[in-house]
C-alpha cells in the first residue's frame, strides 16, 4: 500500500513539478510577465488599428512608415514566440526558442531604427550627432543577432513534459542587452537636451540651475510640440 504520508501529485505532468522551487518560481513570474507584455501589446494594436489605417491609407509612404509597421510586426512575432516557448507545450524546444531569439533580433533594432530616426530629424544638420546615432544602432543590430547565434543558448524540455525551459546561455549573449540600453540612453538625453535648448521660453540665464533642470525633465515652459516628443521618448 502506498504510504499515508507521501506527497501526490494531483497533475504529476505540470512542468513545475519537475523544477527546483525556486526555479519554479522564477519561471512562472517570467511567464506572467511575458503573458501581461503580450495582452498589453495586443490590447496596444487594437486600440491604434484605425490610426494605422489612416497612416497606410491617406499618407505617403516612407522610410519612417515602412520601420513603424516592421516594428510593430517583429515585436508582435517576438513577444508571440515567447510566449508559446514559455507556456504552451511543443515538441522542439531548441527550434522553438530558436524562432523567439529571431523574433527578438529582428524588433529590438527595428525599435532603435524608429528613435534614430527621431534623432536624425532632430539633428539633421549636426553630421557627427547623426553619424553618432547611427554607429549605435548599427552596434544595436550587430548585437541583436547574438542570442540567436548557434551555440549561445540552449532549451531542452522539463522533465517528461513537453514544455520548456532554458538551460544554457552563453555569457556573451549579454552583450544583447548593452547595446540597446547605451543607444536609447544617449537619444534620449540628446534629444530631450536639443528639445530644451531650442524652446522659446526665455533667456536660460533668467533662471535657476533648479529651474532649468526641472524644465528639461518636465518639459515645463516647451511648446506643446516639443513637449509631445519629450513625454513620448521618457515613455519609450
Amino acid at each position: 500500500m502506498p504510504s499515508a504520508n507521501a506527497p501526490v501529485f494531483l497533475n504529476p505532468l505540470t512542468p513545475l513539478a519537475f523544477l527546483p522551487p525556486q526555479i519554479g518560481d522564477q519561471l512562472q513570474i517570467g511567464n506572467y510577465i511575458v503573458v501581461g507584455t503580450l495582452a498589453a501589446f495586443i490590447w496596444d494594436l487594437l486600440c491604434n488599428v484605425l490610426n494605422d489605417y489612416k497612416l497606410l491609407t491617406k499618407h505617403r509612404i516612407g522610410v519612417g512608415t515602412c520601420a513603424y509597421f516592421a516594428a510593430r510586426f517583429c515585436t508582435l512575432w517576438y513577444l508571440l514566440a515567447s510566449t508559446i516557448f514559455l507556456t504552451h507545450p511543443v515538441s522542439d524546444c531548441a527550434a522553438a526558442r530558436k524562432f523567439y531569439e529571431v523574433g527578438c533580433a529582428l524588433a529590438v533594432p527595428a525599435n532603435a531604427l524608429l528613435m534614430f530616426l527621431r534623432a536624425r530629424a532632430i539633428f539633421l544638420n549636426n553630421t557627427p550627432m547623426v553619424l553618432l546615432f547611427l554607429f549605435l544602432w548599427l552596434a544595436v543590430a550587430a548585437t541583436a543577432i547574438i542570442p540567436a547565434m548557434p551555440g549561445m543558448i540552449t532549451a531542452e524540455h522539463i522533465g517528461p513534459t513537453r514544455y520548456c525551459i532554458t538551460v544554457f546561455e552563453n555569457p556573451a549573449s549579454g552583450f544583447f542587452g548593452i547595446a540597446p540600453a547605451v543607444h536609447d540612453t544617449v537619444v534620449f538625453v540628446a534629444i530631450s537636451w536639443r528639445m530644451f535648448q531650442s524652446s522659446h521660453f526665455g533667456d536660460l540665464g533668467n533662471r535657476s540651475r533648479k529651474d532649468n533642470i526641472k524644465a528639461a525633465i518636465t518639459g515645463e515652459f516647451l511648446p506643446r510640440f516639443s513637449k509631445a516628443i519629450l513625454h513620448d521618448g521618457q515613455m519609450y
